[in-house]
């Protein structure tokens, strides 16, 4: 879901670059694995990174779809001074990802300097980006301002796993050649093993391996989510934070298989041997081959499902993270931290990430045009929507900027709950509704503790508050924010709130008399507490809510209730 973060952070990257020019060379042994030659952090000097770690065999030849094998030693020492190749079809909307092969599976750690070589105590984040299970790469998100910024000792790792074609291609054939039966589902199996490794050697780098938080965003909080409901992966995480990842990313085998077809038309393959054609095939080719698939009159615009993602296939996943939740299956025993943004639909429907959703917001829109997105939940549903997102009874920002009040409606309310005519069913959106359900279910499930937010600041000179605008805000890359002291000020808070989180299961202090407000747990039925972390430009703007959007998610939860949902068409 977090194409368009590419460009958000291209100033970051440029901006930030980890290996700056420095004497200091520190180093680590992994036990059984071999030595690492790290460098300390050009912009957080007391941080050791740790990039291109290997903790799984190049996924190529027969290994491409198939389950990740442990990469075991390397040569020693290696050098572990600049990030490797991202894996393929990590770029997006024209960014180029310096360096894609299949050959990707690495990790990259941060720590502070002083913590390598002594007790291994301290707590353990590892990042899991996003980016619609489609596009993304690990060397974005450059982890050492976060380890700089945080209160507590903590470790940072960020993980590459397989995207697109390569991650979650799925078919009954491609199940014949796994152990275990799985298929489509490498990347989130990357994952784990990613998260064994860590387990089994986080040691080295003073990291505690039984006291792992996993965290993402977009995709990548909806992995966490996923992780949370797959037992294979309990025991491997203490804690687990959902930035923006609540959606309904699953689809079942049956529309994985028709996808598995559609792609072998296009890359030309014989009935005969798909498996063998396309394992013959190069990358280029492959990626050739989807975007064949989706072009205008390809034959993806065929299928009722087309979306690279996770996939239900009755073994490695018995159900979408929606319906194991909602049926009490998950991984009880954590704590959790998760939320969403303000305007999050808005990326996808300004400038030119989706124009095919674009067209469907225009800036001056009508109320006929608001009607007719929202025409298949009948006359009686629209009546009742209107009238709960009426601005006397639903919170907009005093500045609606270039887009008109029914623009505003109709953004919200995709925000909250999704809409056919934008290629979601009911319930499964990005924003605060989606997020509230799964924090009701969790908590009524057993999770011990939950923690639910709501990110509201705005970057200058702009009045939404869009998917993954929060990201740059949790790793504290404060160059973003030199024009703002209210922003670097809101930034540092939710790094350590973040922190915390990861160090206790609470992001608050044990000292109640803090200057910044104490978290309250979410508490389903009952008092529905929610943090939003805004700012002004000279401080920032931390407060409590009670039942926030509150009227608005009751509706969605009773329609959701009744079974609605609606076939999507989602193009790659």
């Amino acid at each position: 879901m977090a194409m368009a973060l590419l460009g958000v952070l291209a100033f970051s990257v440029s901006a930030m670059s980890v290996f700056g020019k420095t004497d200091a060379t520190p180093s680590v042994t992994v036990p059984g694995l071999g030595d690492l030659r790290g460098k300390l952090s050009s912009q957080a000097s007391e941080v050791a990174v740790f990039a291109g770690i290997p903790f799984a065999k190049p996924p190529v030849g027969d290994l491409r779809w198939m389950p990740p094998q442990p990469y075991g030693a390397w040569e020693s020492p290696r050098d572990a001074t600049h990030y490797r190749d991202a894996c393929v079809g990590a770029k997006a909307d024209g960014i180029e990802s310096k360096g894609e092969s299949e050959d990707c599976l690495f990790l990259n750690v941060a720590a502070r300097a002083s913590g390598l070589g002594v007790t291994a105590n301290q707590s353990v984040m590892l990042w899991i980006y996003g980016g619609t299970y489609s596009v993304g790469s690990a060397k974005i998100y450059q982890p050492e301002m976060l380890v700089s910024a945080s209160a507590e000792p903590v470790v940072v790792v960020t993980i590459n796993y397989r995207i697109n074609i390569f991650g979650f291609l799925g078919s009954k054939a491609l199940s014949a050649r796994s152990p275990d039966g799985s298929t489509g589902n490498y990347g989130l199996q990357d994952q784990r093993l990613a998260l064994t490794w860590v387990r089994d050697h986080i040691s080295a780098f003073g990291g505690h391996g039984g006291d792992v938080s996993i965290f993402g965003e977009s995709a990548g909080g909806n992995s966490v989510l996923h992780h949370m409901v797959q037992p294979a992966s309990f025991g491997l995480y203490s804690k687990a934070i959902i930035e923006s990842g609540t959606y309904d990313a699953g689809y079942s085998l049956t529309d994985a298989e028709a996808l598995y077809n559609a792609i072998s038309v296009t890359a030309g393959c014989a009935a005969n041997d798909i498996v063998g054609c396309l394992l013959k095939k190069n990358s280029s080719e492959l990626e050739d081959a989807v975007k064949k698939g989706g072009a205008p009159g390809g034959p993806f615009s065929k299928l009722a499902y087309v979306h690279w993602g996770p996939i239900v296939d009755g073994i490695s996943m018995t159900g979408t993270p929606q319906e194991l939740v909602a049926a009490g299956k998950f991984n009880n025993k954590v704590p959790v931290l998760m939320g969403t943004n303000r305007d999050e639909w808005s990326l996808f429907i300004t400038g030119n990430l989706t124009p095919q959703l674009a067209e469907l917001w225009p800036a001056n829109m009508t109320e006929s045009q608001f009607d007719h997105l929202l025409a298949s939940f009948g006359e009686d549903n629209i009546k009742t929507i209107k009238r709960l997102y009426d601005p006397s009874a639903y919170a907009y920002p005093a500045d609606l900027g270039q887009y008109n009040q029914w623009w505003w409606t109709g953004m919200r309310v995709v925000t909250d709950n999704g809409i056919p005519a934008a290629g979601w069913p009911v319930g499964p959106a990005l924003g605060h509704c989606s997020a509230r359900r799964i924090a009701e279910q969790l908590v009524r499930g057993g999770t011990p503790s939950l923690y639910l937010y709501n990110f509201e600041r705005t970057l200058p000179g702009r009045v939404l508050v869009g998917h993954s605008m929060e990201v740059p805000f949790v790793f504290n890359w404060w160059p973003m924010f030199a024009v703002s002291p209210g922003s670097r000020q809101l930034s540092k808070e939710m790094t350590n709130y973040w922190v915390r989180f990861a160090t206790s299961g609470s992001p608050n202090l044990p000292d109640a008399s803090e200057a910044l407000p104490q978290w309250p747990k979410y508490l389903p039925g009952g008092d529905k507490a929610n943090l939003n972390f805004g700012a002004s430009f000279s401080k920032s703007n931390i407060t409590i809510s009670h039942s926030f959007r509150g009227a608005a998610c009751d509706f969605w939860d009773g329609l959701a209730m009744t079974g609605q949902r609606h076939s999507s068409v989602i193009v790659v």
